[in-house]
């Protein structure tokens, strides 16, 4: 089971995600985030993580293909909450802002 709540404010499309995150429910959130990115040109994402209970490898590809898709719209990608099991290096996210709170994407975008 896995929630996805999507909020836009200031310019950020902010995705909170609570629950599991596998070939299923990634398949789920990439029909949401990416339709929502691509009809509206979203530029600055940030998903948070932080209730997040288990990430797949099906789950890490999804950021790698919402990250490539908002690094085309010359655009920022944030992840926030993540947790110590979540293990996303790749060299394609080398510039994936990291941050500890949904409130810090503001400094590290300078909106």
């Amino acid at each position: 089971m896995l929630d996805i709540g999507m909020e836009f404010k200031q310019g950020i499309l902010f995705v909170r995600l609570k629950g599991i995150i596998k070939k299923d429910t990634a398949q789920i959130i990439e029909e949401n985030i990416t339709s929502t990115i691509k009809n509206n040109g979203i530029k600055y994402l940030l998903i948070n993580f932080e209730n997040v209970t288990y990430i797949d490898k099906n789950g890490i590809d999804l950021i790698a293909r919402n990250y490539r898709l908002i690094k085309a719209l010359n655009g920022k990608f944030i992840i926030c909450g993540i947790k110590p099991f979540i293990n996303y290096n790749n060299e394609n996210l080398d510039h994936l802002y990291q941050i500890d709170m949904e409130d810090k994407a503001y400094e590290v975008l300078a909106i």
